[in-house]
């Protein structure tokens, strides 16, 4: 999981409520499937980018190799802390976000959204869920 603070709205618009983003996804698969090419530092993964020959660079033919830090189990640990340490504040911008508005200014807009697609997809998903999200608060600021 991680967060992003950010206006993904139209340069032309203006972000009337600051989003939180929550992107979820599946770390340890996605890093335990990683593998390296120390000499050059090229990345593949054996899902989303393999190399053309299993556990080879595609450049020289040399072996790749997984990191320690990407073992699924150093990651499931990792990750056990992250979350134990995020979890509140997780729950304080879910919470907050379904305030009323207060002084004039707008709570943040909280979307969760689903990582584990290509960039430009999980983009576009965090686009159009927030631009849905700012709507909606917009409205219901209108209706206080």
């Amino acid at each position: 999981m991680s967060w992003k603070l950010m206006c993904p709205m139209p340069p032309s618009s203006r972000c009337p409520a600051s989003p939180v983003i929550e992107t979820v996804f599946d770390p340890p698969k996605r890093m335990a499937g990683r593998r390296v090419h120390l000499a050059s530092g090229r990345t593949y993964h054996v899902e989303h980018n393999p190399p053309a020959v299993a556990d080879k660079d595609d450049e020289t033919g040399e072996p790749l190799v997984q990191r320690d830090d990407d073992q699924e189990e150093t990651v499931k640990e990792r990750l056990r802390v992250y979350h134990e340490q995020t979890k509140p504040l997780v729950a304080y911008y879910q919470s907050l976000s379904k305030k009323a508005p207060m002084n004039g200014a707008s709570p943040p807009v909280y979307v969760k959204v689903d990582g584990t697609g290509d960039v430009e997809d999980v983009r576009d998903q965090i686009i159009a869920s927030v631009q849905r999200a700012v709507v909606q608060a917009e409205e219901a600021e209108n209706t206080h």
